[in-house]
Order: structure tokens, then C-alpha cells, then sequence
């Protein structure tokens, strides 16, 4: 009786603290977010909007196709979205797009060789 008790208050803790996480946004989400971004001349996001300038529709689903099955953090694809200007370049997501340079460029149709092209300005 009693680990079915503490399997019950773990269930319920987990799905506790599941409904407060931010989800992942989708695919969708991220490509309209990338063409809006562009659109309004970056929406605060200096590092993904100096990489999506003129982006068309195909390159904008492609570039979310890589970033949201990539390591990058939920907390920044969400910073996309909502087009969030406080969300600053982290270390950590520095390393997490260092691996999609040649994807995202292939999305543009233009190599991305050096990060400092759309992080470091």
C-alpha cells in the first residue's frame, strides 16, 4: 500500500510540474515567427534576424525545421516566438546552434561559416 501512495504523489508532482513548463514550440510557430522577425526588422532578436533577412517562406521552414529538432533550448525557440528582445546569446546557446551553421545556411542559401555573421553584432 504504501508505494502505491508514493507512486500516486510522484505521478501527481510530475504532472504538476509538466503543466508549468514552457512547451516546445512547433514548427509552424517558429517559421512565422522567423518571417515576421524579418518583416519588422528583427524583433529585438539581433542573432536570428541579421540570418533571416529576405527570407522567404521555404528558407523560413526549413530554418525552423533545424533549430526546433536541434539542442536548442525551448526557452530560446520560445524567445523567437514571442519575439522576446530581453532574451540575451547565451554560452550555451552558442553551442547549441555552432552544429546548425551549415544547415541553417543551406536554408538561406548562403554558407554560415562564422558564427559572428548573425551572433556577435
Amino acid at each position: 500500500m504504501p508505494s502505491r501512495l508514493v507512486a500516486a504523489t510522484t505521478l501527481s508532482a510530475l504532472l504538476v510540474v509538466s503543466a508549468c513548463a514552457p512547451s516546445r514550440p512547433s514548427e509552424h510557430d517558429v517559421a512565422s515567427a522567423i518571417l515576421k522577425d524579418d518583416a519588422t526588422g528583427h524583433g529585438g532578436h539581433l542573432w536570428i534576424g541579421l540570418l533571416t533577412k529576405n527570407i522567404d517562406q521555404k528558407g523560413a521552414d526549413c530554418m525552423a525545421r533545424v533549430l526546433v529538432r536541434s539542442t536548442v533550448s525551448t526557452d530560446a525557440l520560445n524567445a523567437i516566438v514571442d519575439h522576446d528582445a530581453s532574451y540575451a546569446v547565451s554560452t550555451s546557446l552558442q553551442r547549441a546552434l555552432a552544429p546548425l551553421y551549415g544547415d541553417l545556411g543551406a536554408c538561406m542559401r548562403v554558407p554560415f561559416e562564422d558564427p559572428k555573421v548573425f551572433l556577435n553584432h
